[in-house]
């Protein structure tokens, strides 16, 4: 693994095993490696690992046993991840000046 230039040990682990899930090298249900096991493999601190395993985890790729190990919930398109898709398109189109009561009427428009 690279490291990549103006990242954390922790956003390079998290960018990494994102791509290693989304591109298929771990599928759905796949047992992802122990945080030992990458804190020894990478030289870090297993509290990196662990911070990197808690944000893939908010980021619904993958969901942590105790006990049990870290494995894939992502199935490329999970609904927290299509939902956490959404949150940031929304905070874009705000930025851009789109209206509450304009977006609202557009969801509605799908929904209905």
């Amino acid at each position: 693994m690279v490291f990549e230039k103006g990242k954390t040990v922790y956003e390079s682990i998290v960018n990494e095993y994102k791509r290693y899930i989304e591109c298929g090298v771990y599928k759905f249900e796949d047992k992802l490696p122990s945080v030992r096991k990458i804190a020894s493999d990478l030289g870090v601190n297993p509290n990196t690992v662990v911070k990197a395993y808690v944000t893939l985890e908010e980021m619904g790729y993958i969901k942590t046993f105790e006990k049990k190990g870290a494995y894939v919930v992502y199935n490329g398109s999970s609904k927290e991840k299509l939902l956490d898709d959404c949150k940031k398109k929304v905070k874009k189109m705000k930025e851009s000046g789109i209206t509450y009561d304009e977006l609202l009427e557009v969801v509605k428009g799908e929904y209905l």
